[in-house]
């Protein structure tokens, strides 16, 4: 599921790439054609760096789900070497 404010982000979004779609290129002046190309490159980056902290997130939370069942072993590990527990070197179960 996709929350909502993802979804309405998500079509302003889209609605904005249809307004730039729509701009007759042919028809603006030199100046006018350099400001919407330097517009679009602004853009671009913008987009590009919501795109990297989506990824750096969605990485981090993959990363994470993956070291917290191990991170668990580990501190079962210390709490039975601590005890004095010899059966701690045996495989331990999740």
């Amino acid at each position: 599921m996709v929350a909502p404010d993802v979804v309405h982000g998500c079509a302003q979004v889209d609605a904005a790439f249809d307004a730039l779609a729509r701009i007759d290129v042919a028809a603006l002046s030199d100046d006018e054609l350099h400001g919407y190309v330097g517009e679009l490159h602004r853009l671009t980056s913008r987009l590009a760096s919501v795109h990297v902290r989506v990824a750096l997130v969605t990485s981090a939370s993959h990363s994470a789900a993956i070291v917290a069942p191990g991170a668990a072993l580990v501190e079962r590990i210390d709490s039975s070497s601590a005890r004095g527990d010899r059966k701690s070197s045996r495989p331990l179960e999740p």
